[in-house]
């Protein structure tokens, strides 16, 4: 090849490269799609919304127990299990099944009450002490008509603790469903009023997000005063279920 031909060579392919970048930096549909995505990106309107729907509750957690002292602590341990399996045996009495009775502190410990006077014939140095024996039990109550009289059985059993109750709903997904379509429908009303402030019309929602809360309403987390004889006095009252959805909607 002579070195005038090899030269021309060159100039050629410089020039078909030089060419396609051309080509290519030209705008197209591809060149074009980015913008026209970033700017329906920005055509969003985000809401929050809200959904409650109200039940009776059908089921009960309740926390029961007894406390026991003693100078020995054989003796605490002794009296305390001793209560504990009355409760548990009347408790199976009035239908609650085995599963729903479950253990749930198991407590000794011990208390220092103070030196013991030297008339007493106790050595110098010598403090009295006591033990003290907690246990406490989760009671499922599955028939929460019967709450009061579970309650006062219990009690009447020798459980000298009633810790805590709580209603819920043991099966919450059509009351969910319920809350969520009004959440919904709520968040469409606030786009729509949104829109028609900024005289846009809504097409259609892009993303959404639902939360619900636990259901579970606490009724008394102290000690109930000791009793016996007919059932305690227990109001259910009502729950509510909440769901709050937020969805983004792109208008034009």
């Amino acid at each position: 090849m002579s070195k005038q031909t090899y030269l021309f060579s060159a100039i050629l392919l410089v020039g078909i490269m030089v060419a396609g970048f051309v080509v290519a930096g030209l705008p197209g549909d591809n060149a074009s799609a980015a913008p026209r995505e970033q700017a329906a990106m920005e055509n969003i309107i985000t809401v929050t919304g809200t959904g409650s729907v109200q039940a009776e509750p059908d089921i009960a957690f309740v926390n029961v127990g007894v406390e026991t002292v003693n100078e020995d602590v054989t003796t605490a341990v002794n009296e305390a299990n001793g209560v504990i399996e009355s409760v548990t045996a009347a408790l199976g009495d009035m239908g609650i099944a085995p599963e729903d009775i479950r253990t749930d502190v198991y407590n000794i410990f011990q208390e220092n009450l103070g030196p013991i006077p030297l008339d007493s014939g106790a050595m110098e140095g010598t403090s009295s002490r006591q033990f003290r024996v907690f246990i406490s039990m989760n009671v499922t109550v599955r028939d929460i008509e019967n709450i009061g009289q579970v309650l006062a059985g219990a009690i009447e059993a020798g459980a000298n603790n009633v810790n805590s109750i709580r209603f819920a709903i043991e099966d919450r997904t059509a009351l969910e469903d319920q809350a969520r379509a009004l959440a919904l429908q709520n968040a469409r009303g606030r786009a729509d009023h949104i829109a028609g402030e900024l005289q846009v019309n809504i097409v259609a929602p892009v993303r959404v997000e639902a939360f619900g809360d636990s259901g579970i309403f606490p009724v008394a987390d102290a000690a109930f005063g000791m009793g016996g004889g007919g059932g305690v006095p227990i109001e259910t009252g009502s729950l509510t279920v909440n769901v709050t959805v937020n969805v983004t909607y792109s208008f034009q």
